[in-house]
């Protein structure tokens, strides 16, 4: 299996459309799902962690999944 994301992870993390919307996405979660800190949470498709690092200051713990290596 090819690892389609692999141009795209070298500036995923600076790319400001991407920020915004992991910024924009985060704060809804946050916002709208009640987190605890006893809550185990799995984020497929995590990229880079964008968003898996702003619910984990919520919850108890989140294992991140992705298919691309490069985005991990």
């Amino acid at each position: 299996m090819s690892d389609l994301f692999s141009e795209k992870a070298k500036d995923w993390d600076v790319n400001d459309m991407v920020l915004a919307l992991s910024s924009g996405i985060g704060s809804t979660l946050i916002n709208n799902v009640k987190l605890t800190e006893q809550m185990n949470v799995l984020d497929f498709g995590a990229g880079t962690g964008l968003l898996t690092a702003q619910v984990a200051a919520w919850v108890n713990k989140v294992t991140a999944i992705d298919v691309s290596q490069s985005m991990l």
